[in-house]
């Protein structure tokens, strides 16, 4: 099975390849022969048979990390879009019309000069809630509140077929929280683990002091995250463990639920996610959401605010001022991920 996965994906990248190359008659080719490297025998290396002049002709761009051909695909779609709202920007389009709100949407947005002078104001609203929490209630809430924005938080809530029963959909709950990519990353001793951390904890600093707070305030707090991030990676299921689907599979009801999680009343946190009479969920990593539960009772609400504060700020870094990308940029693109150069605010 080892040795026939690379071959399915290098098949997969021969096929996937070639959906946009058009021939000179104006016909779309099903394998485009160019891509493939036939000075490489496909008994020795069928990779490099089916890809390998794909991939000596299409190096990394320095924006990005890897690139494969469903990347050139992206951006192609990208690159329509851009047009679209483009011309809606520049459209002197009727009043309440989608192409004026769609254009007003894009040109609101790509004003750096506006979002620069604003900096954390729009976060405001938001920040105002995380300040107002006094008890572990108000940090339950912010899981939902967050949850349903589209914000960092501490768990995936999703809604899927059921593994063992497609024809019906079923709510689900998966550990999350961290910051960081992977577990690992907070608990591996090696000099590569640890100058990430380091940076990792420079990172929160910065984006916390661009949210307002004060450099040393800004510092402590970003050592008190990384050490609430370390405990729920602790708790977490390592990518190995996570591919055995029936590990991941546990189907309860909200009171089991309640039961194995003590202070968080998971029929209230589904109400407010908007999910109503469900008789049963998935719990993906039971273990990781009983650590959660006490740590709600265990760990300081401050120590929760400033969590939550920086999940607001990463998570919205991408739609602020030019400080918030490049920091941003700075660590999850070069640090992480390796990007050299970073990319356009469109």
């Amino acid at each position: 099975m080892k040795l026939l996965i690379p071959a399915m994906l290098a098949f997969s990248c021969l096929a996937s390849n070639v959906n946009a190359q058009q021939s000179a008659s104006g016909s779309y080719h099903a394998i485009e022969l160019k891509n493939l490297d036939q000075s490489v025998k496909p008994g020795d290396n069928f990779y490099e048979f089916a890809v390998g002049n794909w991939v000596k002709n299409n190096p990394v761009p320095a924006s990005k990390s890897s690139w494969f051909s469903f990347d050139e695909l992206y951006d192609h779609n990208r690159t329509v879009l851009k047009e679209v709202v483009y011309a809606a920007a520049a459209t002197n389009a009727a009043k309440g019309s989608n192409t004026q709100k769609v254009g007003d949407f894009f040109s609101t947005a790509m004003d750096s000069t506006q979002l620069n002078a604003l900096g954390a104001a729009p976060l405001k609203p938001y920040l105002t809630k995380i300040d107002r929490i006094s008890d572990a209630q108000g940090v339950l809430s912010l899981f939902t509140y967050f949850d349903k924005r589209g914000l960092g938080t501490v768990y995936n809530f999703s809604v899927n077929p059921d593994d063992k029963n497609s024809n019906k959909y079923i709510p689900g709950f998966g550990q999350s929280g961290l910051g960081l990519p992977d577990r690992d990353y907070y608990i591996n001793s090696d000099a590569q683990s640890l100058s990430i951390r380091a940076s990792y904890v420079k990172h929160i600093s910065t984006m916390l002091q661009l949210s307002g707070q004060g450099k040393a305030e800004a510092d402590k707090s970003a050592s008190d995250i990384l050490k609430l991030e370390t405990t729920l990676a602790l708790a977490s299921m390592d990518r190995v463990a996570m591919r055995d689907p029936y590990a991941t599979y546990h189907k309860i009801t909200l009171a089991d639920f309640t039961k194995s999680s003590p202070g968080i009343n998971w029929n209230t946190q589904m109400t407010e996610l908007g999910i109503n009479n469900a008789d049963s969920i998935l719990v993906a990593q039971p273990e990781f959401f009983k650590k959660l539960a006490s740590l709600v009772k265990s760990e300081p609400i401050t120590i929760w605010k400033e969590y939550f504060r920086y999940k607001l700020v990463a998570s919205t870094a991408s739609s602020l001022g030019d400080k918030f990308q490049e920091e941003s940029f700075d660590f999850n693109g070069k640090i992480l991920n390796g990007a050299k150069v970073q990319e356009q605010r469109w």
